[in-house]
């Protein structure tokens, strides 16, 4: 069962990094993007601060955010 919240976490990283890519790509360049990237907290908590600072709310984005962070309490939970 663990394995099935892996897999769904796993699928919803990749598409809020997608997402995440592509809108700060179109939002604040290339090089904003490649050094928040680096940053990794600063990439992915982008769906909360994005809100909070640009007022940026995307539902595929804000979906794939609670599915990655709820599949990896799960995930957690499952093993202990």
């Amino acid at each position: 069962m663990s394995s099935i919240f892996g897999t769904l976490g796993t699928v919803a990283g990749f598409i809020q990094f997608g997402i995440t890519f592509f809108v700060l790509l179109e939002l604040k360049g290339l090089f904003f993007t490649l050094g928040s990237i680096f940053i990794f907290p600063v990439f992915a908590t982008f769906p909360i601060w994005g809100y909070f600072l640009w007022g940026y709310s995307n539902f595929l984005l804000t979906i794939s955010f609670m599915t990655l962070v709820i599949g990896g309490i799960m995930e957690a939970k499952s093993r202990d």
